[in-house]
């Protein structure tokens, strides 16, 4: 299995040039594991999403957790499509935008995006109408299952890595994942501010996660690309409960470390957790 196209495909295999959703899928080595899925908005009462940045409306901000996990069959279970993942990306922000009309909007998005890149409508359509593995619902198994937290790209979602997201859950895992966004807008930025935002969405997240019965606490693994495996390096430093981090194209030695300076949360002579960097060229000097 190759990791990075398991990372990037859903955005940017659509072309002609590029092999479909469906083939890849049914080349993967997939685990013995039914796949579940769920969608969860978890609020942090203690920050607010909207004031100061010109907004009119303040809101508790909310972290969206998409949750993958090894499930039982169910009986009358409804397969994802990418459709819906894609769909699920309206309410990242604000928990109540999960109307028809914001999901299409979602939808709509992505679709403009896909056809300026020169995807035909028909492979659009046939990609946004393609089943995923996981299903939607289902009843998670009795047995302990090792929790990975994915974090995308800048200001990404999870639809984006959902290949892999499935994958790693159809092996035994719990995937959590949350998008990148913003500290008081939905755009994400390459600072600071929006920096730690995203660490303190990720140990909230973990720590609702903790909670779920089925889960070993005691092996948590970090897994981001781009911006995201900047934050998962980041976030390990100071959480020694993270057993292991893969970051992809981290930017660890590129652009990540004046904002990792910014904050002061990354020392390399002090890192105690394992780091599997994953890069497409070296970075430049």
């Amino acid at each position: 299995m190759r990791l990075l196209p398991l990372l990037v495909l859903p955005l940017f295999a659509l072309s002609g040039q590029e092999r479909s959703l469906a083939s890849v899928q049914n080349d993967l080595d997939v685990g013995p594991y039914t796949v579940g899925y769920r969608l969860i908005h978890l609020q942090d009462s203690t920050r607010s999403f909207g004031e100061p940045s010109g907004t009119s409306v303040s809101i508790p901000r909310t972290i969206q957790v998409s949750l993958w996990f090894p499930a039982r069959v169910p009986a009358d279970g409804t397969r994802m499509r990418y459709r819906g993942y894609i769909e699920a990306s309206s309410s990242e922000a604000d928990p109540h935008l999960t109307d028809s009309e914001s999901r299409w909007a979602a939808v709509e998005a992505y679709s403009r995006t896909a056809l300026l890149m020169g995807v035909t409508p028909e492979r659009l359509s046939a990609s946004l109408d393609a089943e995923a593995r996981a299903i939607l619902g289902g009843d998670p198994l009795d047995e302990r299952s090792p929790v990975v937290l994915y974090l995308p790209s800048i200001g990404g979602s999870p639809y984006q890595s959902f290949l892999l997201l499935e994958y790693l859950a159809s092996h035994g895992y719990t995937v959590l994942s949350i998008p990148g966004v913003g500290t008081h807008v939905r755009e994400q930025r390459l600072d600071g501010a929006d920096l730690e935002t995203q660490l303190s969405d990720m140990a909230f997240a973990l720590e609702w996660a903790r909670g779920l019965p089925w889960v070993d606490v005691d092996r948590i693994g970090l897994v981001g690309f781009s911006l995201g495996g900047l934050s998962a390096v980041a976030f390990a430093q100071d959480h020694p409960e993270v057993s292991a981090v893969v970051s992809v194209d981290g930017s660890i030695a590129y652009r990540g470390p004046p904002v990792l300076r910014e904050v002061d949360r990354f020392h390399p002579r002090d890192m105690r957790v394992p780091i599997l960097l994953l890069l497409q060229k070296p970075s430049p000097e």
